[in-house]
């Protein structure tokens, strides 16, 4: 149920590049930017309050691209088998969406969002140490690992996704996922969303 979706540049916005200074330049001078806030999962970075709040600026395009993706996540299992996660799909939703920017060592501890069907993240700069040749997988986001303190009697199944500028991972909000943390001494900066149930 994890799904990667690139961005087209939204109108207005000449390529993708243009689309993501502008989400960075919007985020990084956001007023609710806060160092590693103790209420959230980032760690060794900054996280924000709500960005659909007034003056929107570049957000409202990215409103709209969190709209279809929502569709097409819906497009994408219609027809499935029966599951309990797809049958509690909403028909409408309510967006959140807040920034995350990392610096380096920076990380997000294993979480999940109890108050959403749907999750995402869209990735706006990620550094160039964030590759396929590093096999610590270092700025990797990973699916399906619990908090340490949760005993199991085998490891769990995971899945290491690599961030891209552009890309769009949209995932059920119950699926535990975290940051591996990222050498690089430059940010690495994503927007992240809840689709809410009214």
């Amino acid at each position: 149920f994890i799904m990667q979706r690139r961005l087209e540049p939204p109108e207005g916005f000449e390529d993708t590049d243009g689309f993501n200074e502008a989400l960075a330049a919007h985020l990084l001078d956001h007023p609710t930017l806060t160092p590693s806030p103790t209420a959230h999962a980032t760690r060794k970075g900054r996280h924000s309050g709500e960005l659909l709040t007034p003056p929107l600026g570049p957000m409202a395009a990215f409103r709209d691209q969190v709209e279809a993706g929502f569709r097409a996540y819906k497009r994408k299992f219609a027809g499935e088998p029966a599951h309990p996660y797809l049958d509690a799909c909403p028909a409408d939703v309510e967006i959140s969406v807040w920034g995350v920017v990392m610096d380096e060592d920076g990380h997000q501890v294993p979480h999940i969002h109890p108050s959403a069907w749907l999750s995402g993240v869209y990735y706006v700069e990620v550094p160039d140490s964030v590759c396929d040749d590093d096999p610590a997988r270092s700025g990797w986001i990973e699916f399906g690992r619990p908090p340490l303190d949760f005993h199991a009697k085998q490891p769990p199944r995971t899945t290491l996704i690599r961030p891209r500028e552009g890309l769009m991972l949209l995932f059920p909000s119950y699926l535990y996922h975290q940051t591996v943390p990222f050498r690089a001494p430059v940010e690495r900066v994503s927007v992240a969303f809840d689709l809410l149930t009214d």
